[in-house]
């Protein structure tokens, strides 16, 4: 009975207080922001029909307490973002979500810095108002006309694509709707891998490692499937259009019962998930590429890709995994190497291993070396440098971090082997330094 007069009675106060601001009260769980109301700490808002919900959260297991505004399926017990705002800024607490006075939407830090905003150049009606609708779309639009939208999510897509969202190319702006991945399950920040519609007249999806190499293409599209994975049509409605001002791709879900979202996700995979609206719990229904040896990079920096289904990747000799349990920010060096003259008087400072029965990494850089020897100096002389190899007639080698590696069949041509840089005290016993 007290708890109850106590919470009476606080209630009462805010109303208070927000009478005396001036400001109308936020009533949690509403789908509207107004000018002069703000969003923050644990106040969310709540699409029409309880579908989604916008607010602040912290990702995964991250310690470091970042925090992101987004938007999430409401009621799952695992919450999964579909949207997120200030992707490459995280915030700390104290952050807030309000209408400035020019109309544009605008995430406050606590120190009142705009770290993220609409940036809409004109301004914007008084009746302006941000909404979270049931397609999981945050518009910001006009209250006295809703039908007028200024900005919308849709047209900023994160890693997951919503029915009812495009994914295409505005050709007035030249801005091309992309998903890009997380760059692991604690950081919403762009990763590695992208999904995007071509621009040629096949009108495929393809997945690209780095928004530079393609590993993955839908296949064309007929006006009814595409032609690489017709199946992914069985649960879903694709429709293409193309007009002077766009060319884009929305989907639907034939069953209404059924929740969906495609994702790339941070090993690289674009993922259909499936829920009942009852269940709240997802399910995989299309992985592709449907085999993860497609997958560019798989295994990520100085990662091997084995080719073994229950355990498909492996480190380089002196490098071990850098996040248990999670590839796709791959391996990192056990110790680093001491970088300079490697013959001086301090000691030998690293070595040269030799990998055999390897793929050589992506992205070598020709050197005009005209032997091994030649090709092994040029990379002591770049401290950038990690590895080398020499065909015979020609050298390469590469800076930075080794990507795509892969495991062949035993092969005695030593003519392809890889040479990697590694700390004195991690190289091969029967290895010395150099």
């Amino acid at each position: 009975m007290w708890e109850r007069a106590k919470h009476t009675n606080n209630l009462s106060i805010c109303v208070f207080l927000c009478f005396l601001s001036g400001n109308p009260c936020l009533s949690i769980g509403g789908d509207t922001l107004s000018r002069g109301q703000s969003l923050s700490g644990t106040q969310t808002l709540i699409s029409k029909d309880g579908i989604f919900e916008l607010g602040f959260f912290t990702p995964g297991s991250n310690s470091s307490q970042n925090t992101y505004l987004g938007i999430w399926y409401k009621d799952f017990p695992e919450r999964t973002a579909v949207w997120v705002a200030n992707r490459e800024t995280p915030l700390g607490q104290g952050s807030a979500l309000e209408i400035a006075q020019n109309g544009n939407l605008v995430l406050m830090s606590r120190d009142s810095d705009a770290v993220w905003s609409t940036n809409l150049m004109s301004t914007l009606p008084d009746s302006v108002e941000a909404v979270i609708l049931d397609s999981g779309n945050l518009v910001l639009r006009d209250e006295l006309n809703p039908s007028t939208v200024f900005w919308q999510s849709f047209d900023h897509p994160t890693d997951t694509w919503l029915p009812g969202a495009s994914l295409g190319l505005d050709k007035i702006t030249g801005r091309t709707q992309r998903l890009v991945s997380w760059k692991n399950a604690d950081d919403p920040s762009p990763g590695m891998f992208s999904v995007e519609m071509s621009q040629d007249q096949a009108f495929e999806f393809f997945l690209q490692w780095n928004m530079s190499t393609t590993y993955w293409r839908s296949g064309a599209w007929n006006g009814a499937v595409f032609g690489s994975v017709p199946e992914i049509s069985y649960l879903t409605s694709f429709s293409f259009f193309s007009s002077e001002n766009s060319t884009y791709y929305t989907y639907t879900v034939l069953n209404r019962a059924v929740l969906s979202m495609f994702v790339i996700n941070a090993l690289g995979n674009f993922e259909q998930l499936t829920s009942l609206r009852s269940h709240h719990s997802w399910s995989s229904t299309y992985i592709l590429p449907k085999n993860q040896s497609d997958i560019f990079a798989f295994c990520g920096a100085f990662g091997v890709f084995a080719g073994s289904t229950s355990n498909p990747c492996t480190c380089l000799h002196g490098f071990a995994q850098t996040r248990p349990n999670d590839w796709s920010v791959g391996c990192s060096r056990t110790t680093l190497v001491q970088c300079g003259n490697s013959n001086s008087t301090e000691g030998k400072k690293y070595g040269f291993m030799e990998v055999a029965d390897t793929t050589l990494p992506a992205n070598p850089t020709a050197h005009p070396a005209q032997n091994s020897r030649g090709c092994e100096l040029a990379c002591r002389q770049s401290c950038s440098c990690t590895a080398y190899a020499f065909n015979g007639s020609a050298c390469s080698v590469w800076e930075g971090d080794l990507f795509d590696i892969r495991n062949v069949s035993s092969n005695q041509d030593n003519k392809r082997r890889l040479y990697v840089k590694l700390a004195n005290s991690d190289l091969p016993v029967d290895k010395g330094g150099c």
